[in-house]
């Protein structure tokens, strides 16, 4: 492979405003050619370019683009998957390519982290003086918290989903149960959906399993999910959530109200025996709309330290004292027996927490029609 071989994101080349027809709010096919044109020009004739796109944008697109995409897709110039993201970063990484595309792909990072160790290889197009240039993405490290807030904004938007943070909110903070006793996500929750629900026209809220109307059960309690990952690795071994105001201990042990962590699956266990059997004690509390976790280490005999959060990284680890309480925020984490983390998640619409205000919040204000949360 060339040092400058690339895969385009087609269907973000198609959907650019920025190339000509400049300020086009539809998909134009034409708007593929300048970008490989440039590319080549920049980086020699022979760079080879790998096409992809999503599924979806033949039907996007006017007729007669719509037929050239057919033609491509058949001659094999272009690959298409239901969702291109995937397949762009999968050749990728196997290929060693350069990605061009606008995306920074917040909710990959924790798939692909690849994507951090080598910003240089994602490039951005601009447009000016009729020639088409390129720039870098702007990728950056990402704090973990900020990596769930994209993920969770991709689950939103999905296409089986279809929820906006704001304007969909009320849906968001409903519990739903799904009143069809063969649906198979009721086989698998009994009393509560535990899964997005479907959003149709005439905001008419469905089953993602059956497709059958729900039963709103009322308002989602306040809570947030709390996650436990390997220190050297970053990988997850598990998530559950913590209600508000309702303490849970944690530990390798058996609890009325608590975690064991002797239960996650097995290749965690020698990293997860270093955690005392009353290991430490949570509750959930808001500051405003801000989470909280106040925890209590309870003796443990390997400690519990905390990592302040600073930017995309973390300060020094201090050790904290037996019975003393401290309180974690969004960008905090705690480091139990030198092998395991425990932060906060950043996904934030799983509870019944405010939407931020106006100029408060990265979702942009309470009231918008037209929300784009994820960088694109």
């Amino acid at each position: 492979m060339g040092e400058w071989d690339a895969v385009v994101d087609v269907s973000n080349v198609c959907w650019s405003k920025a190339l000509p027809p400049v300020g086009l709010e539809f998909p134009v096919w034409r708007r593929l050619e300048p970008v490989i044109a440039a590319w080549r020009r920049e980086h020699g004739r022979d760079a080879r370019i790998e096409l992809v796109a999503d599924d979806s944008l033949a039907a996007q697109l006017q007729s007669g683009d719509s037929r050239l995409f057919e033609e491509w897709k058949r001659s094999g110039r272009l690959r298409t998957a239901p969702v291109a993201d995937h397949l762009v970063l999968d050749l990728a990484a196997a290929r060693n390519l350069h990605v061009i595309s606008g995306d920074k792909w917040r909710d990959h990072r924790r798939a692909h982290a690849w994507i951090e160790t080598g910003p240089d290889r994602f490039h951005h197009w601009t447009y000016s003086d009729g020639a088409v240039r390129f720039r870098p993405v702007g990728i950056v490290p990402l704090p973990m918290r900020k990596v769930s807030q994209a993920e969770e904004l991709k689950e939103l938007s999905a296409p089986r989903v279809r929820l906006d943070p704001v304007r969909h909110r009320d849906i968001i903070q409903t519990r739903w149960r799904c009143p069809n006793e063969l649906c198979p996500e009721m086989r698998n929750w009994r009393e509560e959906l535990l899964v997005w629900p479907s959003l149709r026209p005439r905001r008419r809220v469905v089953c993602p399993g059956c497709q059958g109307p729900l039963t709103a059960l009322g308002p989602r309690p306040p809570h947030r999910d709390v996650v436990v990952e390997l220190r050297n690795t970053r990988t997850e071994v598990l998530r559950f959530p913590v209600e508000w105001n309702i303490p849970l201990l944690l530990g390798r042990g058996e609890f009325a109200k608590g975690v064991d962590l002797a239960q996650v699956a097995v290749e965690f266990h020698a990293a997860v025996r270093k955690i005392s059997r009353r290991h430490l004690s949570m509750r959930l509390e808001f500051a405003g709309s801000e989470p909280l976790l106040e925890v209590v280490e309870l003796g443990s005999s390997r400690g519990t330290e905390i990592e302040r959060g600073r930017g995309a990284g973390y300060e020094s680890p201090r050790l904290i004292e037996p019975g003393r309480r401290v309180r974690m925020t969004l960008g905090d984490r705690l480091v139990l027996g030198g092998s395991v983390t425990l932060r906060l998640s950043g996904r934030r619409f799983r509870g019944s927490e405010p939407i931020p205000a106006v100029g408060d919040g990265e979702y942009g204000p309470v009231g918008a029609t037209d929300v784009s949360p994820l960088d694109q």
